[in-house]
């Protein structure tokens, strides 16, 4: 049996979501932000969206289907169920949710919520990050521990129309994400047209993030709390 994470594409950014089947049964669906041609074979089908080396996978990024809006009463999720990293991301409009009776408690607006979970995982990826027992915890510090996968960003891009254009469409579909990954690509296929010409290429800097700008008010608040939560922990025991 093939394994879950054995398959490079099923670390991309993807929707999941519940859809009514035939029978009258909510059923989970994966929908990923950069959809794969379902005629493709070969790289284009498994190859994740960050190999922008490849040509088939620019073209994936790049392609000039708009996506489908993100769902509201959805996760947005990044990263391999059982990979050491894996993040999630609910707009959490419900609670007290019960797949076998399928009943909910839908929550006044005031009560909403964005939840964000990173989950790192795995006796290696731990270690290196110092926790061995649970009793770890308590000793370290949960702002270095998500440091690089707590942080949030926004967009920059030049202020030509049709970038801007493009911005407003991957933000209502993909968001920053989408915005990183086709700056990412252009600068690529530019670099390549730049090779073909016989022109001298110039430094390379596409990079992950290269669209992108920490957002300080955001990052400051998130470092509040997780600071808040360093100082819970240490002050718990099981012994």
């Amino acid at each position: 049996m093939t394994s879950a994470n054995s398959n490079p594409r099923n670390v991309d950014a993807r929707q999941i979501y519940a859809e009514e089947s035939k029978r009258g049964k909510p059923v989970s669906k994966v929908r990923y932000l950069f959809a794969r041609d379902e005629s493709s074979s070969g790289i284009n089908k498994v190859e994740t969206d960050g190999n922008l080396a490849e040509q088939a996978i620019r073209d994936r990024v790049l392609t000039t289907k708009t996506g489908d809006t993100l769902f509201l009463n959805a996760t947005l999720a990044k990263g391999g169920r059982y990979e050491p990293h894996h993040v999630s991301i609910q707009h959490k409009i419900a609670d007290r949710r019960n797949t076998m009776k399928q009943t909910l408690m839908v929550l006044p607006d005031q009560e909403r919520r964005a939840r964000v979970e990173v989950t790192i995982s795995g006796t290696d990826t731990l270690k290196n990050c110092g926790l061995d027992t649970v009793d770890d915890l308590g000793r370290t510090s949960f702002r270095t521990l998500t440091k690089g996968l707590l942080n949030f960003k926004l967009p920059m891009i030049e202020p030509w129309q049709h970038l801007l254009d493009d911005a407003q469409t991957q933000m209502r579909t993909r968001g920053v994400h989408g915005i990183d990954l086709r700056m990412r690509a252009l600068e690529l296929e530019k670099r390549e047209a730049q090779r073909r010409s016989g022109a001298k290429l110039p430094r390379k800097t596409e990079r992950e993030g290269m669209a992108l700008q920490d957002w300080q008010e955001m990052n400051g608040a998130i470092g509040a709390a997780l600071d808040e939560l360093t100082r819970r922990w240490r002050s718990f025991s099981f012994r």
